[in-house]
């Protein structure tokens, strides 16, 4: 088992497609259909570290907007994909923990 993989060994991420070495990933979160994609870029870095994009970002009922985080990157490509996923993942948890069921509209393309 890769690093990588253990990155994905979460009950919320379901993987839909995954390129290891283009640093392409498609992923459902949880219960929602959309297939967020999660883009490494190849030769972009800051001081050493990977960056990341997302299709999409998450905005549940306990937010008050979108959440669009500041830190984009990770130390290589396995943390990356991990902050890529925790901006996903975190809020979906805390909505569905306080009742909230999840709906497609909390996924907001970028």
């Amino acid at each position: 088992m890769s690093a990588l993989d253990d990155v994905f060994d979460d009950e919320l991420v379901h993987v839909v497609f995954r390129h290891d070495r283009d640093g392409v990933f498609r992923v459902r979160i949880g219960e929602l259909p959309t297939v967020v994609t999660i883009r490494l870029k190849k030769r972009a870095t800051i001081r050493g570290r990977v960056e990341y994009t997302t299709s999409h970002i998450i905005h549940t009922p306990i937010q008050g907007h979108p959440y669009r985080t500041s830190v984009t990157f990770g130390d290589d490509r396995p943390s990356a994909v991990a902050n890529a996923l925790l901006d996903l993942t975190l809020f979906y948890r805390e909505a569905t923990r306080d009742g909230h069921r999840p709906q497609t509209d909390w996924l907001v393309p970028c």
